[in-house]
């Protein structure tokens, strides 16, 4: 489907399982750069919104493996979160370090990283089963912002 040889993916990858963990891992390396990189001042949130955007500016390889990445989860939904669970570092684990940081940067108790990495993180997975079920992935920060917005909303009613 990539455009390589079974011969070729499996000298690389054990697995398709492995290839999602793989560009999972990729993809929250990428944001933790991103986040590292915005000027401390920023709050939590404005960081990770201008850090998300920064990540959907990708080039054309990069486009392609997020597109093959995507029609193997549409494929097999029940492989990307078995490799999603068994991955070391957790996804909550990396958002818990990007978030933290930010956090001690602005003088903040960073144990409130864990919690703002689950809500995160719960966001991501609703709006990603949406896209499954509706239309081809694309990422999509102003819908992260948009969830957070409407979210604390209902919590402040």
């Amino acid at each position: 489907a990539a455009g390589i040889s079974r011969r070729t993916f499996y000298r690389y990858f054990d697995s398709l399982e492995h290839v999602l963990y793989a560009m999972t891992r990729r993809s929250l390396e990428r944001m933790s750069k991103l986040m590292s990189a915005r000027p401390a001042e920023e709050t939590l949130r404005v960081a990770y919104h201008r850090a998300s955007n920064e990540a959907v500016q990708r080039g054309e390889l990069e486009d392609r493996l997020l597109t093959t990445y995507s029609q193997v989860v549409d494929r097999s939904p029940e492989m990307f979160w078995r490799g999603l669970a068994r991955m070391e570092p957790s996804p909550r684990h990396y958002y818990t370090d990007i978030f933290a940081e930010r956090l001690r940067l602005q003088g903040r108790d960073p144990a409130d990283a864990n919690l703002a990495a689950a809500v995160i993180l719960g966001i991501i997975s609703a709006l990603s089963e949406d896209f499954r079920e509706g239309s081809e992935f694309q990422a999509r920060p102003d819908l992260v912002e948009e969830a957070i917005d409407r979210m604390l909303e209902i919590f402040a009613q």
